[in-house]
């Protein structure tokens, strides 16, 4: 386990690169922009379902979500599956990168605000 704590941008980045798998199964993470800097270097990630993190983990496709952080056995078969199908941990680290940089946008944020804010205003 490496937990380095805040980091310089450039030491982020750098880790991105170096690790397998984005792994933080978090109960309290809400959306999660961090996945997303994950799926920006292309990483597959791990994370809990009804975190809100399903919005941008979707399971067995960019990563895995788990119920229960604190069930060992979820969790360490959860790892292990990623570990053990190294090509698929790949293939859902590259899924994530074209999930990120098609839903995860600035321009995509405008379209769905402004068609929210259209909405509303209607």
């Amino acid at each position: 386990m490496f937990l380095p704590g805040q980091v310089a941008v450039t030491v982020l980045q750098a880790l991105f690169r170096q690790c397998y798998a984005f792994v933080m199964p978090s109960t309290q993470e809400g959306f999660g922009l961090v996945y997303l800097e994950a799926m920006n270097a292309a990483k597959p990630c791990l994370g809990c379902f009804d975190q809100g993190t399903e919005d941008v983990i979707e399971h067995g496709v960019t990563g895995v979500l788990v119920r229960d952080p604190r069930n060992q056995d979820e969790l360490a078969g959860a790892i292990l599956g990623l570990l053990d199908d190294a090509e698929g941990a790949r293939a859902m680290g590259q899924r994530g990168f074209e999930r990120l940089h098609t839903l995860f946008t600035a321009e995509k944020f405008r379209e769905r605000f402004t068609t929210q804010i259209n909405e509303i205003l209607a």
